[in-house]
């Protein structure tokens, strides 16, 4: 259910240069009245919102502010965050020189007759973006020095001086960055500062989680806020990014899209259905390929007893379910014991593939490329080399080593002070580093010494799984869609690591957990529960239910 609703003003709520139309200003009343909030998630502070909602305050009485610098919650600020002076001060030296570019600057403290101020410029440039944009302006030949919460940079003459006043500002400045949320026009903001990485400070405040939350937007300066939410909307004038990152679509800012969608989520709020522009054709979803550890499994590393249920029903209703992990397959099957003939398994990051008990592959790593890889990570000494065959652990190092962690639990460790012999057939290999601060580097020194062999995988915190190049968990779920006849649209997977990455990419439904690593996060189609909530297990289980209403 939408408990909040976040909307970007500038050609999503209104088309630039105008102020809210009457019907939206009743569309966002409708809104409140049926208990959803409202608020605007905007590069605009305080006064330009007043004139843009013709003083009804009601409209934005909770929001975010200057792109993430203010947080306000009915009424009162719970965050604000102020550009330092000396820094508005260097942009305004560096672009002082260049034609077409100023810094406007957006005091903390302010009302309508206390306008923001345009530095070293002209009044009749600056009236140029005073109409463009909306606020009212006065002219100062440097910046004043008080609190400033909001900045801008106007910049003429199209892509190739935008891309100079970027530059400019990032040699001279390299603790703000500015993101162009219209032609001509920059945001000035803090690094690290933006719409998304203030939501949380909202959601702690109103105890509602990123699902319940819904935002609509159009340009660049909303794409980070839309990977942040499940629910976002791009209205018909969006940008082709926008538009493609978006799960929902409206009509465009000048035909009033987002006014129409909250008269559709005000009605959905009071009757309990959905809003007419977030009902979509349901997927047909043939398979479910899961990563274990952190996805399927709980927090004691456990499958959750409801799983099994789901897969015997799942089947019988013509889904497929498969685990693919690092795990080796023996040990998946353990795991799945009561239903361990009913599914297929991705084992061993896709070194060993199994389709209804039938082995359709099986990769050996190359003796001559592990040599070479044992050779590169003997040359750090925070590296510790173990390499799997189906039923055994051999350690390069002392078992001390190692560290256990997840499905890195080392079964039948044999430490052995040189690599097995080229009859043993080795199907899986990690490396454990302990030092887990130096994990993203020694990954990346390996991936530049043996990039022609191995795939490079961090997973956990120590280690680095490892896989031939030409081998992943999406290889081997390849096999298994051939072996079926199942196209890969058809696919729902679910991960949390980056050994998921390949995987997730290649599927047609890419879900991922609410614990998931940040980089898994942006290629999701959708974020759900984490592990801890059973959030794989409640899909699967709205799959089912779905396909049982159809039965039906």
């Amino acid at each position: 259910m939408i408990k909040l609703v976040l909307s970007d003003m500038d050609n999503t709520l209104i088309p630039l240069g105008q102020r809210v139309s009457p019907r939206t200003v009743e569309a966002i009343h409708a809104v409140l009245d049926a208990g959803v909030r409202f608020g605007p998630a905007t590069g605009r502070d305080y006064v330009e919102l007043s004139r843009l909602f013709r003083m009804h305050e009601e409209c934005f009485m909770t929001g975010i502010f200057s792109n993430g610098k203010r947080v306000r919650l009915d009424g009162r600020y719970v965050s604000t965050t102020l550009i330092p002076h000396d820094q508005l001060v260097h942009i305004d030296q560096a672009i002082r020189g260049e034609k077409g570019m100023f810094l406007v600057c957006f005091p903390e403290e302010t009302n309508l007759m206390n306008p923001a101020y345009g530095v070293g410029v002209s009044s009749a440039e600056l009236a140029v973006f005073e109409a463009r944009t909306v606020f009212n302006g006065g002219v100062v030949d440097e910046v004043p020095d008080i609190p400033f919460v909001a900045a801008t940079i106007a910049c003429t003459g199209g892509p190739e001086r935008m891309a100079r006043c970027q530059q400019i500002v990032a040699e001279a400045v390299p603790e703000l960055r500015i993101v162009s949320p219209i032609p001509d026009w920059f945001d000035v903001m803090p690094k690290g500062m933006s719409k998304a990485a203030s939501l949380p400070i909202l959601l702690d405040e109103l105890d509602i989680t990123p699902d319940e939350v819904l935002v609509f937007g159009d340009a660049a300066n909303d794409l980070e806020l839309f990977g942040a939410v499940p629910n976002s909307v791009a209205v018909a004038n969006a940008i082709p990014e926008v538009a493609e990152a978006a799960r929902w679509h409206v009509g465009a800012s000048a035909e009033e899209g987002v006014a129409d969608a909250l008269f559709e989520i005000a009605v959905a709020a009071v009757t309990g259905g959905t809003p007419d522009f977030m009902k979509e054709e349901q997927p047909v979803i043939r398979l479910i390929a899961t990563d274990m550890d952190g996805t399927l499994l709980d927090e004691n590393s456990q499958v959750p007893p409801e799983t099994f249920d789901l897969v015997k029903r799942l089947r019988e209703h013509g889904v497929v379910f498969a685990a693919s992990s690092g795990r080796r397959y023996k040990t998946l099957r353990r795991f799945f014991e009561p239903v361990a003939d009913q599914m297929d398994f991705v084992a061993s990051m896709g070194t060993q593939v199994y389709a209804d008990g039938v082995l359709l592959d099986r990769e050996v790593f190359s003796t001559t490329a592990l040599q070479r890889l044992y050779q590169v990570s003997s040359m750090f000494d925070c590296l510790h080399m173990a390499v799997y065959d189906e039923a055994h652990t051999y350690l390069l190092d002392d078992q001390s080593a190692y560290v256990r962690e997840l499905d890195k639990d080392l079964p039948d460790a044999e430490r052995v002070y040189d690599l097995p012999s080229p009859d043993v057939s080795i199907i899986k290999v990690g490396i454990c580093c302990e030092k887990p601060e130096q994990i993203m580097d020694m990954a990346f020194v390996l991936e530049r010494e043996l990039s022609d062999c191995f795939t490079f995988l961090p997973s956990g915190s120590q280690w680095i799984d490892i896989t031939p190049r030409h081998v992943s968990k999406a290889t081997g779920l390849e096999h298994i869609l051939r072996y079926y006849g199942i196209d890969r649209q058809d696919v729902v997977a679910f991960g949390d690591s980056m050994n998921d990455y390949a995987m997730l990419r290649y599927v047609g439904h890419p879900y991922v957990m609410d614990n998931a690593r940040y980089g898994v996060k942006q290629i999701a189609q959708r974020v759900i529960p984490s592990n801890r909530e059973h959030g794989a297990q409640q899909v699967m289980a709205q799959i089912l239910a779905e396909l049982e209403g159809e039965r039906a």
